[in-house]
């Protein structure tokens, strides 16, 4: 079994655009915390994210591929993958 194939095997998440086959890169929407706190110096208000966040099969995902407009759910990402892989 060749390196690539191994790293590929290891990876968490397992998903494939249907579009266009990137595997490498996506845009997840996520839910994540904050703390949310006004500034009585300078009367801002600012945002400190927690490195927390959450996120489903039914998340809106984007290829993150560069000529790729594919946007749709995680769902069809895993999906595509298991099919690439069964084909």
């Amino acid at each position: 079994m060749s390196t690539t194939t191994e790293a590929l095997q290891d990876r968490t998440f397992h998903v494939r655009c249907p579009k266009c086959g990137n595997e490498e890169s996506f845009r997840v929407e996520v839910c994540v915390m904050a703390n949310l706190y006004n500034s009585t110096d300078d009367m801002q208000t600012y945002t400190d994210a927690d490195s927390d966040h959450e996120w489903d099969k039914h998340s809106h995902a984007r290829c993150g591929a560069d000529d790729c407009e594919w946007q749709g759910e995680v769902w069809e990402l895993e999906e595509a993958y298991d099919q690439a892989r069964t084909a």
